[in-house]
């Protein structure tokens, strides 16, 4: 067990509460919206405005001093997927699309 928080369970528990919601599950939207805030308050936007950790300290400080490309990948797919299902869901539903 370690106290320190990774950024990339994050991003897959996002990616999997849109997977839910479109199998019906209620409360998955509000869930992804709580776990977006979480990751963009402790993850992104740090070191720099453009940047990304990718594993912080029980402190919140970046346990690395650089920022891993490989986070990027987690981050895009959950936003991309959030975007796919809530964001250009509607717009299909409501003929924008």
């Amino acid at each position: 067990f370690t106290a320190s928080h990774r950024s990339w369970p994050l991003t897959e528990a996002i990616k999997a509460y849109v997977a839910e919601h479109e199998f019906g599950r209620l409360g998955c939207f509000e869930r992804v919206e709580s776990l977006f805030e979480t990751l963009f308050t402790h993850f992104i936007g740090k070191p720099i405005d453009a940047g990304w950790v990718d594993h912080i300290e029980p402190t919140g400080k970046s346990k690395t001093d650089y920022i891993p490309a490989s986070t990027l990948y987690h981050v895009f797919l959950s936003i991309a997927e959030a975007d796919r299902v809530f964001v250009r869901g509607v717009e299909k539903r409501v003929g924008v699309a």
